[in-house]
């Protein structure tokens, strides 16, 4: 007899489904049975039930003929096969041509559950309920043409676990030939949301597998700076564990014809991006991504990326294409068996202004580093053995090649075509007479090559750690050793250059190098003065930045040996207290690679940690603590010094000994620090989980090597009781007598809508923020006594913005650093989610009462002069001049603002998103209508918002199979 499996093996029946066997046996059942004169036409009324071993139909009737094998059902009918089932008010079925017709009916395909599982169930419910729903669909026909195809007419479906008796969208075609667990092709199907038709299609292949080669969704994106981009992702399925994914696109550019200066950012050019994943294991995965891109815009000097190159003797911007230009990025993770592991992590770029140029995120864009790196481990449970080798590409200056092969467009005699090749200004046929906007570095700069900084490196890291083990009872130690090896790829230089501070000169009369040089006006020589930059004493440099070698005033590449033996106790007293000593030594070793000098830095530290909590628990289930805590630190001096040049060394306006956290530990010594705590919790247990109510912590940190012996008193309120959180932080500087930083948030969240607003204001010296701005040449200078960068970010904020990895609280900041200015940002975060699966995002920050403020190396205001910056106007990008801005000033500034706008009808299993991006005001200057020809700081500036359209459907191969 013709077995019944055929019922519903439409649209991805699975190989591995059983189906009944060939002659196997039908039993029935029912309230009421009855047959022809012949026994021929069997007729079951009432709970009427057809079933073989792995196939059933239940109905309310059922008539079924053995001479023609057609069952006719009507009534609730409800048939499960194998891993598909059916719900239908009447279907027939016949077994010997192998057709079904459905009637006011539904089916589907289940996964995650076995076919006996799926066997037992009774009612379309528990159906519904059992496993997950693959695919939902409603057909007028269905016919098997041979194994393994089937023709479908009149299907309407649904390929997600949605309800399948009410899907809030669905594909309807005419015609389908459907492959079981393979494909189905699809003939002028539509898409309908909630019964609307959306978008028609002549053809759509449809995958029926979980992974399938095919084309995935068309990505258009919109951006001010680049214009409109379309990619168009193909997948591959290359294996069960491994995936390609290559997309073609094109950038159209932002639109703006390139002029010379204009200060623009952006791409323009065909681009392929090509993405591996594979995942053999937890331990062993990978995905990794190549981007390659046709820069088809004019190049620029790498050094600003602000100007385009002008032919000489023409008006027109250079022909020459800024070319191939890419990034590799991933991440791999490797067991090597024997308890080794590796990890490779990348994130390269082929000239540093592919971020800047690519993305309009204000936080990718002012990334100072890409870091990639390759560790190799071995973790045992009493040792890590970790071999390290990490790269750092600088992202902060221009656009340098990660090959050191920038050009500037002047190849003029006797000079390289990687050389500043700008013919204005020689200096050796004073004077100069006129600034050539064409010309933007004026040729003081003539001869020196086009090379970014010498970043160090650490090649490799050999990292030994020794955790924590018995002595006693009551003492246990450990140790760490780490040698590394700090350098750059090439060279035993940072190349900051004589002064040791790395810039760009980006104008004739930015800082010098050496103090040397001519005045602009008349060429006569200048006396060296380091007070009288500006427009009247120019000075030039000596070309020993950028030139690969060490010279005196930069950081020489250098090993360093860092050994850490710790040993900590634990006693108690009683219940009620608990003490934790802990005596460590630092001691480092330094080899230097071009002096071979040897020179050595240790110190000694002392720690004691006093804690207690008393707690209570009540009937309701309440529980408060309170938890006291005092510690102490002590390092009563240091023997020897990290090397490097001293802040007093000649052409030394910058400290640079410290290369990172390590060299860095303490900034000083001797050091003695406590911290005095009081936190209290009030909590609450709901099951198994301890939920935190409120949480009030109160600090007074210490330093006693300061005149009143008091660095920052902190006081930290956070709660929360459901749906609502609140807190706030203040952190006060007790040697400016002002706050350090301060902070309050407020947040509401349930499962439709959250929205938080923060508040934080921060303490931000003027020697550190007018070094960072960078807006005009004069905000690079800095006093005799300031320390590296590195440094300087710990004079900023909060004690605990300043503290080494070996101080209990920050160093002080210096009293030359205490005039500052208090930034101040704003931060609404919101998130609404509507009940028909449309749902709103939104992030922004204002930034009120921004400072900003020109000074003069010894700390002086300085008038700013009138360049020219970029105006947001009809000619967007191009340099115009502004009136003469004051040396200081502030005024409320929008910074960049994010929202999302996504539709999810049903379940999930479809998503169409929306996301936007508005970026900060370029520039923030517009007319002043009351003085035309003008312009003033502004407030709001609006832009046209940069959009990404991402549509996302899951398991539908011709709109993204994964």
């Amino acid at each position: 007899m013709t077995p019944l499996g055929p019922v519903l093996v439409l649209l991805a029946q699975a190989p591995a489904t059983p189906l009944p066997a060939e002659g196997e046996p039908i039993r029935y059942q029912a309230e009421q049975g009855t047959s022809d004169g012949h026994g021929e036409v069997l007729h079951l009324l009432g709970k009427a039930e057809l079933r073989t071993e792995t196939a059933r139909i239940q109905a309310d009737r059922i008539d079924y003929d053995q001479r023609t094998q057609i069952v006719t059902a009507s009534g609730h009918c409800y048939a499960v096969s194998g891993l598909s089932g059916a719900v239908a008010d009447g279907l027939t079925l016949d077994l010997d041509a192998n057709w079904l017709k459905l009637e006011n009916g539904r089916f589907f395909l289940k996964a995650d559950v076995p076919p006996q599982v799926l066997l037992q169930t009774t009612t379309p419910e528990q159906l519904l309920a059992t496993g997950r729903t693959t695919l939902a669909a409603r057909a007028e026909r269905v016919e098997r043409v041979d194994k393994g195809h089937l023709k479908v007419q009149g299907l309407d479906f649904t390929p997600c676990d949605c309800n399948p008796l009410d899907p809030h969208w669905s594909i309807k075609a005419t015609a389908a030939d459907v492959y079981p667990g393979d494909r189905a092709w699809l003939f002028l199907p539509v898409i309908y949301v909630y019964g609307v038709p959306i978008l028609p299609l002549p053809v759509l292949d449809v995958p029926l597998k979980p992974q399938k080669t095919g084309l995935l969704v068309t990505t258009p994106a919109h951006s001010s700076q680049n214009g409109w981009q379309v990619t168009q992702p193909v997948y591959f399925a290359l294996a069960s564990n491994w995936d390609l994914t290559v997309a073609p696109g094109y950038t159209w550019g932002s639109g703006v014809p390139p002029v010379p200066n204009a200060a623009v950012l952006g791409v323009m050019g065909p681009s392929l991006d090509t993405e591996v994943r594979w995942v053999a294991s937890r331990e062993t995965r990978g995905d990794i991504e190549l981007f390659l891109l046709d820069d088809r815009l004019p190049i620029r000097d790498s050094r600003a990326l602000s100007y385009y190159a002008q032919t000489p003797g023409s008006t027109q911007v250079t022909s020459t294409d800024r070319g191939l230009r890419g990034s590799l990025n991933g991440g791999v993770v490797q067991a090597l068996g024997g308890a080794w592991s590796a990890r490779l992590d990348l994130n390269l770029v082929s000239d540093a202004a592919l971020v800047k140029d690519t993305t309009t995120d204000v936080t990718q864009q002012a990334n100072q580093y890409l870091r990639s790196s390759l560790q190799v481990s071995r973790r045992t449970e009493d040792s890590l053995l970790t071999f390290l080798v990490t790269a750092r590409q600088d992202t902060a200056w221009g656009g340098f090649s990660i090959l050191e092969n920038n050009t500037w467009p002047y190849p003029l005699k006797g000079l390289n075509a990687h050389q500043d090749n700008s013919p204005l200004s020689d200096l050796s046929n004073p004077p100069v007479t006129a600034y050539d906007a064409a010309y933007p570095y004026g040729g003081w700069n003539r001869g020196q090559w086009l090379r970014g900084p010498a970043t160090l490196q650490n090649l490799p890291t050999i990292r030994l750690d020794l955790p924590s083990r018995a002595l006693t009872e009551h003492l246990s130690w450990s140790f760490s050793a780490d040698f590394t090896r700090l350098a750059p790829f090439q060279g035993h230089s940072g190349d900051e250059g004589v002064d040791g501070l790395y810039k760009i000169n980006t104008y004739p009369d930015s800082p010098p190098l050496v103090l040397a040089g001519r005045e602009f006006a008349t060429g006569n020589p200048c006396t060296p003065n380091p007070t009288t930059l500006g427009n009247t004493c120019q000075y030039v440099d000596n070309l020993t930045q950028g030139d690969r070698q060490w010279q005196p005033g930069e950081r020489e590449a250098r090993l360093r040996l860092d050994l850490v033996p710790r040993l900590t106790g634990n006693f108690s007293v009683g219940d009620w207290l608990r003490i934790r000593p802990s005596l460590w030594i630092r001691q480092d070793l330094y080899l230097g690679e071009v002096n071979t000098q040897t020179d050595q830095r240790g110190y000694a530290v002392a720690d004691v940690l006093v804690s207690s909590e008393v707690s209570r628990t009540f009937d309701n289930g309440l529980r408060h603590a309170i938890q006291p805590s005092l510690q102490f630190r002590a390092i009563p001096g240091q023997w020897g010094a990290v090397p490097g040049f001293q802040p007093t060394a000649p052409n030394q306006p910058v400290e640079n000994r410290f290369y990172d956290e390590i060299d860095g530990a303490i900034f000083q010594a001797p050091l003695y620090q406590g911290v005095l705590r009081l936190g209290q919790t009030l909590s609450r247990r709901t099951g198994a989980v301890m939920q935190e109510l409120l949480r009030l912590d109160l600090a007074q940190e210490f330093d006693f090597e300061t005149a009143n012996g008091l660095a920052d008193t902190v006081v930290s309120l956070r709660g929360g009781y459901a749906p609502f959180s609140a807190g706030l932080t203040l952190r006060y500087d007790n040697q400016r007598h002002a706050p350090g930083l301060w902070a309050v948030y407020a947040g509401y969240a349930t499962p439709r809508f959250s929205t938080t607003i923060r508040f934080d204001q921060l303490f931000v010296p003027v020697q550190f923020f007018d070094r960072d701005v960078g807006v005009y040449p004069n905000a690079q200078n800095l006093t005799g006594l300031v320390v590296s960068g590195a440094d300087l970010a710990r004079f900023g904020g909060g004690g605990n913005m300043r503290q080494g990895i070996d101080q209990l609280v920050g160093s002080p900041v210096p009293a030359n650093f205490r005039v500052g200015q208090r930034q101040s940002a704003i931060t609404l975060d919101a998130r609404l989610n509507l009940a028909f699966g449309l749902g709103l995002t939104y992030s922004g920050t204002l930034y009120p009462a921004a400072t900003w403020t020109v000074r003069n190396p010894d700390g002086t205001l300085a008038a700013s002069p009138p360049y020219a910056v970029p105006v947001l106007t009809p000619g967007v990008g191009v340099a115009r001049n502004v009136v003469q801005p004051p040396a200081t000033g502030s005024y409320s500034l929008l910074g960049q603002q994010n929202f999302g706008i996504s539709f999810a009808p049903a379940c999930n299993c479809w998503r169409l998103d929306i996301i936007g991006r508005l970026p900060p005001p370029v520039g923030q200057y517009v007319p002043d209508p009351r003085n035309p020809g003008a312009y003033i700081p502004s407030t709001f500036n609006w832009r046209f918002p940069d959009l990404i359209f991402l549509l996302t459907i899951q398991s539908f191969g011709t709109f993204g199979a994964s």
